[in-house]
């Protein structure tokens, strides 16, 4: 049988913060299948959301899934139907999902927010209904040492990416107060397999940490499948062999101003920064290079441009680095390397305060690529997510982890051989790349699938499929993700039940927080390879309360124009407002819930001329205030968006205008 984990009892409050106390937690069950075949693990997390409340609801979740994992499969059983999703663009999912939200009926939204944190949305559970999601992702075993692997399933968060850009429906949550216990059984078909850090005879443990099982044995081989367009896919696994090429990379150092912060190194706190830190490392990597491996040095702010060439040793090099000052333009840094090196590896060194690059033009560039991440507030999605794409590396330094070793082990790193790569156009006849220290091969063929077809079933077509996007323009990329199944930067996951019963007004807002993780290890994590050594998924941290804006998940800008606005302007009220607690309440312009000074600053903006203008049309006062102060915050508030597009559809545009320059929005 395949694996199973059951998890236990949630806790039936969030804790103070996450959201109002008044609610259950919609997540009432999980289990997952884990089915491990060929080097490849197969595993079904299926998830049991209940309302309990009087009200339609959206239960939401942000959780996290191996960064190199292909999702590729979502269900909903429904009032006893079963439902499959499908793919769409990113951008038409997004909108298919909130026009179920607008028409009253029941929809699941799977989108993939950054590379390895994914979100689930389930839109207007009605009162008293059970809805169970399955979704299933496909992933290579991490080879370990001789004769091992590691299946790596995180199931909490961690300290990785640093601080949230995230809106209020899609940010990261987690609470001490929510509670998952696991029943944990492994079939790992001819192979033997072990769950870490449980005893003999023990099958429970807490998912507060993630769940390594240990794989020995007969771990390697092929299996097959199907490809969206008939034909046969044959994807076979191995360890990647021990680089020994000649390195020819292009190391680009970030030097924009926030380099110049502190770090530790070598458990000496505060005495580096960043920037000195890597230096150090480019010093010591400097002294394991061979005679024949070639490496430019580059440095980056808001402009891009070449320290030294490869004639000229790294050691020296070094030296030629400038201090830290100015921005950080990733992206076009990115681009000018591409365009002026011919390094077939770019090993891009940055505390990735930054996410502004196209990832699929980057990626078709065939060159492969490894981040090194420095500091806890590193937050690069965009470079971890191409990275993956390319068959790179993300080395993580966090907490008291060692920059400068974790720069020399990602040029060591770059002694992988180079994999023919090529943009091309689909039907492809056979890829390969490297994904988690692993060597995967992709044939595709007009045969027929062998009389034993593997058990891994229709995801080996989603993985092969995944394999080939980087080697796709975005337009067939897109297509090809999509006839796939795939959830990825460039598609998503909806389904949306016709037949369900149409809930009437707009659905809370409860989002699920996941079980609070165990104290992370600091150090230097690889997320993309996993050797020996511990390795952690790769996730997003929630925002440090130090800089708690008015409203959990409220961007950067907002909090810059938030201090810019009086204290009593209906734009700063509105980011006080929890606008996903009862919408409902708030669409009909009942003011109850809301603080004293903010319900009579909206009574007394309901009897402007421009707003009873509007008024006149049978709209509330109260709520057409209320609209366009949820208008004025953008999409960044999603629950705020959707009651300013209920209050005010139908209504004069140029009498919202005027309403809303009166109000000062």
């Amino acid at each position: 049988m395949p694996s199973t984990l059951e998890s236990g009892q949630l806790a039936a409050q969030y804790p103070r913060g996450d959201a109002p106390k008044d609610y259950k937690i919609p997540l009432i069950g999980e289990r997952m299948q884990v089915l491990i075949r060929g080097g490849l693990a197969l595993v079904t997390r299926e998830q049991r959301f209940r309302n309990g409340e009087e009200i339609s609801i959206e239960a939401t979740i942000t959780f996290p899934v191996p960064v190199h994992a292909t999702l590729c499969q979502l269900s909903a059983q429904i009032g006893g139907r079963l439902l499959m999703a499908r793919a769409q663009p990113r951008k038409g999912a997004r909108e298919t999902y909130e026009r179920a939200v607008d028409e009253g009926k029941t929809a699941i939204l799977h989108e993939e927010l950054v590379r390895g944190v994914h979100m689930l949305s389930i839109t207007h559970i009605p009162p008293d209904e059970e809805i169970k999601v399955s979704h299933t992702w496909i992933v290579p075993l991490a080879p370990q040492c001789e004769g091992k692997a590691l299946l790596r399933i995180p199931v909490t968060l961690g300290d990785i990416y640093g601080c949230s850009p995230f809106s209020d429906a899609d940010n990261l949550v987690t609470s001490p107060r929510v509670v998952h216990e696991a029943e944990i059984e492994v079939d790992a078909g001819g192979a033997n397999a072990k769950v870490r850090d449980l005893a003999e005879g023990e099958t429970k443990r807490l998912l507060n940490a993630p769940i390594d099982i240990e794989v020995s044995g007969d771990i390697w081989g092929a299996n097959q499948g199907l490809a969206a367009d008939g034909r046969t896919v044959t994807v076979t696994v191995a360890p990647a062999a021990a680089g020994e090429v000649e390195i020819a990379a292009a190391v680009l150092v970030d030097r924009s101003g926030s380099m110049a912060s502190r770090v530790s190194l070598r458990g000496r706190r505060g005495e580096f920064t960043k920037h000195q830190a890597v230096k150090a490392g480019l010093t010591k990597a400097a002294q394991t290079l061979k005679a024949r491996d070639q490496v430019e040095l580059w440095q980056f702010d808001n402009s891009c441009e070449c320290i030294s060439g490869p004639e000229i040793q790294l050691a020296q090099a070094v030296e030629k680095l400038e201090e830290p000052k100015g921005g950080t333009e990733i992206g076009g840094a990115l681009a000018t390397v591409i365009d002026r090196s011919a390094a077939r590896e770019i090993i891009l060194v940055t505390d990735g305060l930054s996410h502004a690059l196209d990832v699929q033009a980057l990626a078709n560039s065939g060159r492969r690529f490894t981040v090194v991440l420095v500091g806890d507030d590193a937050l690069e999605a965009n470079v971890g997510r191409l990275a993956a794409l390319t068959g790179g590396e993300i080395f993580l330094v966090t907490g008291e982890g060692d920059p400068a070793e974790a720069v020399r082990l990602a040029i060591a790193s770059a002694r992988r051989p180079a994999l023919d790569f090529a943009i091309t156009s689909w039907p492809l006849d056979k890829a390969s790349t490297f994904i988690g220290g692993a060597l995967m091969k992709v044939e595709w063929s007009h045969e027929q699938v062998s009389s034993e077809p593997s058990a891994l079933g229709p995801a080996i077509g989603a993985l092969a499929a995944a394999i080939a996007l980087p080697r796709l323009r975005e337009e067939q990329a897109v297509t090809v993700a999509t006839d796939h199944g795939i959830v990825c930067h460039l598609t998503s996951l909806v389904l949306v039940d016709e037949a369900s019963a149409v809930q009437e007004g707009l659905p809370a807002q409860r989002k699920v927080p996941l079980m609070r993780a165990t104290a992370p290890d600091e150090g230097i994590s690889c997320c993309l390879q996993a050797p020996a050594r511990e390795v952690r998924p790769m996730m997003m941290r929630s925002m440090p309360a130090a800089m708690a804006p008015p409203v959990p998940g409220a961007p950067s800008f907002l909090r810059r124009n938030a201090a810019k606005m009086e204290a009593s302007s209906l734009a700063a009220l509105a980011s006080r407002i929890d606008w996903g607690r009862d919408p409902e309440a708030l669409r009909r312009g009942e003011l109850g819930q809301l603080p004293a000074e903010i319900a009579d600053r909206v009574m007394e903006a309901a009897v402007l001329p421009e707003v009873l203008a509007l008024s006149r049309l049978g709209r509330n006062g109260a709520a057409i205030v209320l609209a366009l102060m949820a208008k004025s915050l953008g999409m960044w508030k999603r629950s705020a968006a959707r009651l300013a597009r209920s209050v005010l559809k139908g209504l004069d545009p140029g009498g919202v205008k005027r309403a809303a320059k009166a109000l000062g929005l």
